[in-house]
Formats: structure tokens, C-alpha cells, sequence
């Protein structure tokens, strides 16, 4: 019975903290710095992406479809079929998406302005 009343709360606090993130987060870096950060536009990019909005969740953010599918990919292939890619690949794919996420953000900050 404990086990079951642990599970449901951590589905529970995973549930509150979607909510939270969804309707109440506001970014610390755009508060405190007033420049947007490299993921600035996710949150928004993932609501339009639930409401079958594709077009409005590129216009947010570009990158939204390539984090979701490396989310779904690492979800899928460690807790479903227990199978992954080698962590040298895993490193690679990593790094090549914070280093294409820092170039979009280089560009939206700073030199679609100068466009």
C-alpha cells in the first residue's frame, strides 16, 4: 500500500510542477538580466504544440521539435525498450543541441536586430 500512495504522490508533484511551469514559471535570467535565454520561448512552444499549433511553436522556438524528440528518444529508449546509444554518442548529440541552441540564441539577441 506505501508503495502505491508513493507513486501517486510523485505523479502528483510531477502534475503540480507541469501546471506551475505552464501557467506561473516566469524565466530568473529575463528578470533579472532583461535578455532572453537560449530556451526563452519553450514553454510556449510546448502549450501551442498540445494545441496542434505547429507553425506558432517553431515561431517560438526553432529548437522546440529537436528537444522534444531527443526527450521522447531518451524516455523511450531507457525506460521503455532498455536500449540506448553508446554515452559517446549520447554526449555528441547533447553538446551539438547546446551548441545550435546558443547559436539561435546569438541570432535572435542579437543579429536578427541588426537584419
Amino acid at each position: 500500500m506505501k508503495f502505491k500512495a508513493e507513486k501517486i504522490l510523485k505523479y502528483i508533484g510531477i502534475a503540480a510542477g507541469i501546471v506551475f511551469v505552464l501557467f506561473f514559471y516566469r524565466c530568473p535570467i529575463k528578470l533579472i538580466t532583461g535578455f532572453d535565454c537560449p530556451g526563452c520561448g519553450m514553454t510556449r512552444a510546448f502549450k501551442s504544440a498540445v494545441m496542434l499549433d505547429f507553425k506558432a511553436s517553431f515561431e517560438y522556438h526553432p529548437m522546440f521539435f529537436v528537444i522534444a524528440a531527443e526527450a521522447i528518444y531518451y524516455v523511450f529508449s531507457r525506460y521503455i525498450i532498455k536500449k540506448q546509444f553508446s554515452e559517446k554518442t549520447e554526449n555528441f548529440v547533447l553538446i551539438a543541441t547546446a551548441i545550435a541552441m546558443i547559436l539561435l540564441w546569438v541570432y535572435r539577441q542579437f543579429i536578427r536586430e541588426l537584419i
